[in-house]
């Protein structure tokens, strides 16, 4: 049974002094199952209770075009793709929202180029393909964000 006190003010702690406002649930969720108190917590019982709660914000993965591979190869080079949580007082403003999705894009199209090379050096054409295919959408994505005046 949650303690539902005990949680959301570990949740609240937790989010308040995150470096990135925005949390992967994953790692909320390892946050609390790491304290006595709220072990046991199942990552479907907090989305259910954060999206209830009028202080935080549960913010779902944008769908990868249905794509599998892509979620597997941005998790393999440590990019959780999962939902996120954030707390209603630290919601950026357009501006500061820009700089974390360029930041993260940034991040991710680094670690793809890095694999997109190994690809050339080992010679695998196929892998070769398919993260340069993942490259141009992701820059398409940047130029639409930058359209769309974020």
């Amino acid at each position: 049974m949650m303690n539902i006190e005990v949680i959301e003010q570990k949740c609240i702690s937790y989010l308040s002094q995150a470096a990135n406002p925005l949390v992967p649930i994953s790692t909320l969720l390892r946050h609390l199952n790491d304290d006595e108190a709220c072990r046991g917590v199942r990552e479907r019982e907090l989305i259910d209770f954060l999206r209830k709660h009028e202080l935080f914000r549960v913010v779902d993965p944008p769908d990868s075009h249905g794509d599998p591979e892509i979620a597997g190869e941005l998790s393999s080079h440590g990019i959780d793709t999962g939902p996120r949580v954030i707390l209603v007082t630290r919601i950026p403003t357009a501006s500061e929202m820009s700089a974390l999705i360029s930041g993260q894009l940034k991040k991710m199209t680094s670690s793809l180029a890095r694999a997109q090379a190994e690809a050339a050096e080992s010679g695998d054409a196929e892998a070769y393909q398919k993260l340069t295919e993942i490259l141009n959408r992701a820059d398409d994505l940047e130029k639409k964000i930058a359209d769309c005046g974020l």
